[in-house]
């Protein structure tokens, strides 16, 4: 996908889709046995986009090789929390659906980070974010990658909507679809605020959620739908409640920090 560094762009390519991996993962006998645990990736690649961010703009000058600049470090992640809601929209007849927002105030994507969103885990042969990482101390280096972590999402949704600005100004947004074969398009945006915005509507079986209420709730199911009870809504906030917890980058859930 080749595109310029000028105004509005609009470009569409293929999307490699790791499908066999992906189903491997909706088996559940590992760490996606949870549908939303693509929750919980979303999360680490926001962190490791902040931690990014972080080390580019005060470089190793401000970070030293050592765990002593630990507690400066958390001082200036404290202006830099990552945002995270989880609303419940209108069922679409069977489905139940999920707006799920994850925003950082991380680096950005740029353009010529693209191409490495096509490819699964890719992004650890992107030049420049290697170099960055390499000048990192090992303690602070990120721990994702951007690939089948980032595309775990379609286990639960059809689309991922990402809108981004790099710390150069250069915004965009960017779909990824699963659909016909996998596509990724890129086009322009007018966000101004640093960071990028992942947005993406989950779907989830009614008759799924049946079956995980009555096998946990005996007492709900001559109705497990009908009440105050949401098995994926509290699924969901569970993942984000855990992760912001032992997370380094501050998360703040529906406004609260976590």
């Amino acid at each position: 996908m080749r595109m310029g560094k000028g105004s509005p762009v609009r470009a569409k390519a293929p999307l490699e889709v790791d499908r066999d991996s992906l189903l491997e993962l909706a088996r559940g006998g590992n760490l996606y046995a949870d549908r939303f645990a693509c929750l919980r990736e979303l999360l680490q690649n926001a962190a490791d986009a902040t931690l990014l961010r972080v080390f580019e703009e005060d470089g190793a000058g401000r970070f030293p090789t050592h765990e002593g600049s630990l507690r400066e470090l958390r001082a200036r992640l404290a202006s830099l929390p990552i945002a995270v809601s989880v609303e419940r929209l209108a069922d679409a007849g069977e489905l139940r659906r999920y707006r799920i927002v994850v925003e950082d105030q991380g680096g950005g994507i740029s353009r010529a980070d693209v191409p490495h969103l096509q490819r699964i885990a890719s992004s650890r042969k992107n030049p420049r974010r290697a170099r960055l990482i390499a000048a990192m101390p090992e303690w602070m280096r990120p721990s994702g990658t951007f690939g089948i972590g980032l595309q775990s999402a379609f286990l639960v949704a059809d689309e991922i909507l990402l809108d981004t600005c790099t710390l150069r100004g250069e915004a965009s947004t960017i779909v990824l679809r699963a659909s016909d074969g996998g596509t990724i398009e890129v086009r322009g945006s007018d966000r101004r605020v640093r960071g990028t915005r992942v947005e993406l509507v989950a779907h989830i079986p009614r008759s799924e959620l049946r079956r995980r209420v009555e096998h946990h709730h005996d007492d709900l199911a001559s109705d497990p739908l009908g009440g105050a009870l949401d098995p994926s809504m509290e699924s969901a906030l569970a993942v984000a409640r855990r992760c912001g917890a032992g997370s380094l980058v501050p998360v703040v859930l529906d406004g609260a920090r976590v």
